[in-house]
């Protein structure tokens, strides 16, 4: 089910690091996102300006928590086992969420707007990393040998 529901939207490479971003439910949750968070640029230049929330200690899961400069949405790292559980549930959610905005419903639940996943894999760089320090070092070291 949840190999259904995810699109590779972001693919990069370099010579040192290939980054990976894959959406689950990207259709579902776009739809979600304009029900309850209006314009999309709006989303975008909230999202941009997120740190640690350190004020979090992590709930059960010990997790990393995330939160936007302007307090609107919150971020939660998950794992492999939390993502399957969701794509057990996803239809029932998005179907609760849907029904409850439509027939102007309240609801306490949380109202996960997305899931990503992020895949970064940074390789030993190719050619030696020489800084503007190491290179005077070099000189001088130079200089003394030739003496």
């Amino acid at each position: 089910m949840l190999s259904d529901a995810k699109t590779e939207i972001y693919d990069y490479f370099h010579d040192r690091l290939d980054m990976l971003v894959r959406v689950y439910f990207p259709g579902k949750f776009e739809a979600l996102r304009k029900l309850y968070c209006g314009d999309y640029d709006q989303v975008l230049k909230s999202i941009a300006h997120s740190k640690v929330w350190a004020e979090n200690t992590g709930g059960k899961s010990n997790s990393t928590f995330f939160k936007t400069a302007d307090e609107k949405y919150v971020f939660k790292t998950v794992n492999a086992q939390e993502i399957r559980m969701f794509g057990n549930i996803s239809d029932s959610y998005f179907e609760y969420l849907s029904r409850s905005f439509m027939n102007q419903c309240p609801t306490a639940i949380a109202k996960i707007l997305g899931v990503f996943e992020l895949t970064v894999k940074t390789y030993p760089c190719k050619t030696p990393f020489v800084d503007s320090a190491d290179v005077k070092v070099d000189k001088s070291l130079e200089k003394s040998l030739k003496r």
